[in-house]
């Protein structure tokens, strides 16, 4: 089990995310335990594959984790 992310942690992620800060972001889940349900198709989380690579959109972990981004700027 990997340590979890802080909700500021979450949203300082890059725009892509490894399988370990995946695990974090989502409370501490082990890089095998993301592994195992990306092979199984049970991550809520749509894989991207570049190569061997496996990595997550920051936006699809805050949508699932239900955390708003604040873009900045003034609402009209």
């Amino acid at each position: 089990m990997t340590a979890p992310l802080t909700r500021g942690e979450v949203l300082a992620l890059p725009a892509l995310v490894s399988v370990p800060m995946a695990g974090a972001a989502l409370g501490g889940v082990g890089q095998a335990t993301v592994y195992r349900q990306v092979a199984a198709g049970t991550l809520p989380l749509e894989p991207i594959r570049i190569g061997s690579r496996i990595l997550f959109r920051r936006s699809d972990i805050l949508e699932l984790l239900g955390i708003r981004e604040d873009l900045g700027g003034d609402a009209a």
